[in-house]
């Protein structure tokens, strides 16, 4: 790997790592807040109306914003030209849904589960031409691992739910708070797209070009389409046996640890993509890439995993109040496969679209769509309980296929993550056992809040007993005093 590579990795990783640890800083103080001045149903009527934003977001996409990142084409100026045909299909679409939606909202409001909210989905639908505006222009800064202006953007749209989706909510109580929060929110990284990207698109298009683009993004939409089936079919599921009270709980428990585990993921996967895509012909590099990338990752993931499953009570008492309670088996459980899940599931699906490899995503999403029907189905009428396992359940299926997959499309072994992993995880089962013990005491949340963070000081005091982590801690320390000395 050249040294120009590798600096642009460090630097993508720093500054989407940024990015995403300021954004996940508010992010959950104003679910807090929501969830503590809405009811449970409220956000039961916005997990439905998002079921049809985000299935209609994947359209607008057409899976081009992955073919900009993965595709070589040798020269800028090719580049410029597939964004064009990209940016001018996306909005094409994305102005023909929403037409669509608006003429057929009703039937939709009651499909979805919310009769009666066809406004709600048409305002919500204004939504997707603004995303598919700066859709390509993202596509682009992740290509060049061009983090930096991602940052100042996501740092403008993350301000909105302060000053916009809280004061709403506590004004009109409604979900019409979190509707126009999101509206808002993708204004203003349309704006901040304008300002921060020198790129604008051309009036200029191309069928041809369109063509040999569709040959790889249909695949890659496809798969969108399955992995969209896999993260929100199980909304119409559980929203057809249960209530929409249970539906809220069981949405809104999961985006919440989602948001948590977004600090890692969401910060690695686009960078990781990038990485692996400008080095698919190199395997050995390849290789070397995603095994340091899991290594760091699981250093952080494994006991935030196993943490939130142990404090599983208290982390639901703080992140969505004591009316929520019900829900916090599901956020243990999904805490705990989400540990894993990104690293088996989210990194090594990066392999397989880096690699070009789409139609093999799809296979794996099949697979999983074909397990998580029957298994949410009827957990969902043993009971929510039965729910919490069933779910997570789906996500450990997935986790062994990509496994598979991965090893026989570019090489990459599941024994060689696990085992260079063993500090994290002997220093987990040791604070695992202590937070085990912690809890059993039984004592008031605000003390069990002391636990974590005994846990923590044990996970890290244990860790530091293997060589490779003492190596890390030096250098970064070595590279923090030097920066400071400067």
């Amino acid at each position: 790997m050249n040294s120009s590579f590798n600096s642009k990795l460090i630097s993508a990783t720093k500054w989407s790592s940024l990015t995403e640890i300021v954004a996940k800083l508010v992010t959950p103080i104003t679910s807090m807040i929501l969830a503590r001045v809405l009811a449970p149903e409220i956000f039961g009527i916005v997990a439905s109306v998002n079921v049809v934003i985000s299935f209609c977001d994947l359209f607008t996409d057409a899976g081009f914003q992955k073919y900009i990142i993965q595709h070589e084409t040798g020269d800028n100026e090719s580049i410029d030209k597939y964004a064009n045909v990209a940016f001018w299909t996306n909005l094409f679409i994305s102005f023909s849904m929403w037409g669509i939606i608006a003429v057929f909202a009703e039937t939709i409001a009651s499909l979805v589960g919310c009769p009666g909210k066809k406004m709600a989905i048409i305002i919500a639908c204004a939504n997707l031409p603004l995303t598919s505006f700066s859709s390509i222009q993202i596509a682009l800064l992740k290509r060049e691992m061009n983090f930096k202006p991602l940052f100042f953007s996501r740092i403008a749209t993350i301000l909105v739910p302060v000053f916009v989706t809280v004061p709403l909510g506590i004004i009109t109580r409604s979900y019409w708070a979190m509707i126009i929060g999101t509206i808002a929110s993708n204004l203003i990284t349309v704006v901040t797209m304008l300002l921060l990207l020198q790129w604008r698109p051309k009036l200029q298009y191309s069928f041809s070009l369109l063509k040999s683009m569709l040959s790889f993004s249909i695949w890659s939409l496809l798969e969108s389409v399955l992995v969209w089936i896999i993260n929100w079919g199980d909304v119409f599921i559980v929203g057809s046996i249960l209530s929409s009270y249970y539906l809220g709980l069981y949405k809104t428990s999961m985006s919440l640890i989602n948001q948590v585990f977004a600090i890692v993921s969401a910060s690695m996967v686009p960078v990781l993509l990038t990485a692996l895509s400008r080095l698919q012909s190199d395997d050995a590099e390849f290789r070397k890439v995603y095994y340091r990338f899991s290594f760091y990752s699981g250093l952080i993931l494994i006991p935030m995993g196993v943490g939130l499953f142990i404090f599983r009570d208290t982390v639901c008492l703080i992140g969505l109040g004591p009316d929520w309670i019900e829900a916090s088996t599901l956020m243990g459980t999904w805490g705990l496969v989400s540990s894993f899940a990104i690293l088996f599931n989210s990194y090594n699906g990066d392999v397989l679209i880096a690699k070009g490899k789409p139609k093999v995503s799809v296979i794996i999403q099949i697979i999983q769509i074909i397990a998580i029907v029957p298994v949410v189905y009827f957990g969902a009428k043993k009971g929510f309980g039965y729910l919490s396992y069933a779910r997570a359940l789906v996500r450990v299926i997935g986790m062994i296929v990509h496994c598979s997959a991965v090893r026989i499309v570019a090489g990459i072994s599941t024994r060689k993550v696990i085992s260079e992993l063993i500090p994290s995880i002997v220093a987990t089962a040791v604070m695992g056992m202590f937070g085990f013990w912690f809890v059993s005491l039984q004592c008031d949340w605000w003390i069990n809040i002391l636990g974590i963070f005994v846990c923590m000081l044990i996970y890290a005091v244990v860790a530091m007993m293997f060589p490779s982590i003492r190596s890390i801690a030096y250098d970064f320390f070595y590279k923090l005093r030097h920066k400071v000395n400067k």
